[in-house]
């Protein structure tokens, strides 16, 4: 556990042989990273990200909401790539970040009670009292953890984090058991059947959201301002966000949030959305597609990201920023890909979707224009653009895969010298089945013959939108890993199923065709070479031959028989009687 100021590097001994501890100050970024490993380190096979719903814009002028907003959880890379997996930074920047479970985790962070308010038809009054209640209980009955509390100031939607006091990650098993607990207990103090993390709650936003109110032991917890990279310029930019060592600082204290800091400011969050009458319940539902035409403003919801007004059109918005956004969101879509800034900034222009004169303000514009697309690639899948279904001919080249890898294909692996010129070999762990191989063949079918491009290419989007597509359908058990796919590609190249030019850039893709031994196709036989001559028939053929031999030996013996006169005048003359 860090300490509040300073933290051990080293404990190394000196020439004198004594131990000696070398201390160093605490950092934003070493604090982050400890933070990260609490969260994270004992996360199962998935965690939790949000996903902004689709909206679709109709030919009378009005947007249909595809899917809801909702949070969505996102497969965990694999172990020897989370060195550069930082969620919790993520987290800190604003794309919000959370914990899920019932993935195969070993341990969580954290349990925490959710009270929520999302709506005015939930009085004020009751709510704080409720809220309040809940934290005595938690801090009573419950001391054995460190308790913070997150306030959304948009409607006073509370939740409660418990953490070990010794910073420690929290067992799974032990965290249901004081999940279960938590929730029987506000049961019982007539809260009401709350969701309580990971008991009946299965994921949660992490704390430290920077667009709500993290109340510690000594009121609200301070930020401090930390640089992050512009993608689109390279340029490292300020920003505004939680303090991960006064964070650290707090569990080393040891004190649950202060409660007149928590009572002052849930008030003033629920002022924010006085009471009223409850909202119609949204008929809307994740992937229902017959959704009416949205005629209203969208209202401001619970979401991590502030929501445009899609009900109005692009090109009647008086907002820059919204109006763009939302023709760039369709002409992506239409695209099936994040289109360039070039092609987004002739799209805006050919369309008319910008105000006043197109050489004024055209630094402004372009600035905006690739931030929009970077905020559309964070959440951009082509998988949903509507793609056609593909007409594959699986197991079709079962008998050829079982028969050429029985046992799967794993990666030859590549070789690399360092400086020092120390030769280490390195390799994928991933195993290609030959199921994978039939299906990756059944693919290159599809591809280059049955529907391939006009250049001959076979881009990497492509096969992988067929294998997620086959895999949704049940057809594949393995979804899309790109370290499977470059095993068997290489693999098929060695054995001359495929060629490749191995070549490509920005806008091409490879080049690729079947090769010399492509099962099913025969390209291995070559032409038959016609025979000089003219055929005739077999008697006539075998005379030639007899008479050919007879000549041959013939002209053997003459020859001989010329030497022997030669050497021997009297060789027929002084021949014995027989």
């Amino acid at each position: 556990m860090y300490s509040t100021s300073n933290y051990i590097v080293s404990n190394k001994s000196n020439r004198h042989g004594k131990r000696v501890e070398r201390r160093k100050s605490l950092t934003e970024s070493d604090a982050t990273k400890w933070l990260h490993h609490l969260f994270y380190g004992g996360c199962g096979d998935r965690y939790l990200g949000w996903h902004v719903g689709d909206r679709e814009l109709q030919d009378d002028g009005s947007w249909r909401k595809i899917t809801c907003d909702a949070p969505r959880r996102w497969k965990t890379p694999p172990r020897e790539d989370r060195f550069k997996w930082s969620p919790f930074w993520d987290h800190l920047k604003g794309c919000f970040r959370g914990v899920a479970s019932g993935v195969g985790e070993t341990h969580v962070a954290f349990v925490a009670s959710d009270l929520d308010r999302h709506h005015a038809g939930i009085p004020a009054k009751d709510h704080i009292k409720a809220c309040m209640r809940v934290w005595e209980l938690l801090v009573s009955k419950f001391n054995n953890l460190l308790w913070l509390a997150e306030v959304n100031p948009k409607n006073g939607s509370i939740k409660f984090f418990g953490f070990f006091p010794d910073g420690k990650p929290i067992p799974i098993e032990r965290a249901k058991e004081i999940a279960a607990e938590i929730h029987a207990v506000q049961i019982e103090a007539g809260i009401g059947d709350r969701e309580v993390f990971p008991h009946n709650s299965p994921q949660v936003m992490l704390p430290m959201r920077p667009d709500k109110i993290t109340v510690i032991d000594s009121g609200i917890l301070s930020r401090c301002t930390r640089k992050k990279k512009n993608p689109t310029f390279g340029t490292m930019e300020p920003f505004k966000t939680y303090s991960s060592i006064e964070f650290i600082r707090w569990i080393s204290r040891r004190h649950h949030c202060d409660q007149w800091t928590l009572y002052k400011t849930l008030s003033w969050a629920c002022g924010n959305l006085p009471d009223g009458e409850a909202p119609k319940r949204s008929t809307c539902k994740q992937g229902n597609k017959s959704q009416k035409p949205l005629n209203t403003a969208v209202q401001q919801a619970d979401t991590p990201h502030k929501r445009v007004r899609l009900d109005v059109l692009p090109d009647d918005n008086p907002n820059s920023f919204e109006r763009q956004l939302d023709a760039l969101l369709v002409y992506c879509r239409k695209a099936k890909r994040v289109v360039y800034p070039e092609e987004a900034l002739d799209h805006i222009r050919r369309n008319k979707l910008f105000s006043g004169d197109w050489d004024e303000n055209w630094a402004r514009r372009n600035y905006r224009v690739r931030y929009i697309l970077d905020f559309i690639a964070q959440t951009f899948d082509p998988t949903k653009c509507g793609y056609g279904a593909y007409e594959l001919t699986i197991s079709k080249y079962d008998p050829w895969a079982k028969m050429n890898c029985p046992d799967g294909w794993r990666d030859a692996g590549r070789t690399y010298v360092d400086e020092w010129g120390t030769i280490t070999r390195k390799r994928f762990r991933e195993v290609a089945q030959w199921q994978h191989v039939s299906f990756v063949l059944s693919i290159f079918e599809f591809c280059m013959i049955v529907d391939p491009n006009d250049d001959g290419s076979v881009p990497q989007a492509w096969a992988e939108d067929i294998w997620t597509k086959a895999h949704q359908a049940k057809q594949i058990d393995k979804p899309w890993s790109w370290k499977r796919w470059d095993i068997i590609c290489r693999k098929l190249k060695e054995l001359g199923i495929v060629e490749s030019n191995g070549e490509w850039h920005r806008g091409q893709a490879m080049i690729w065709r079947l090769g010399k031994w492509f099962p099913g196709q025969g390209l291995w036989k070559s032409e038959k070479l016609q025979r000089y001559g003219v055929a005739v028939p077999l008697q006539e053929f075998l005379q030639g031959i007899e008479k050919e031999t007879n000549n041959n030996l013939l002209n053997y013996y003459t020859g001989h028989f010329s030497l022997e006169i030669e050497q021997d005048p009297d060789f027929f003359t002084d021949r014995p009687p027989p």
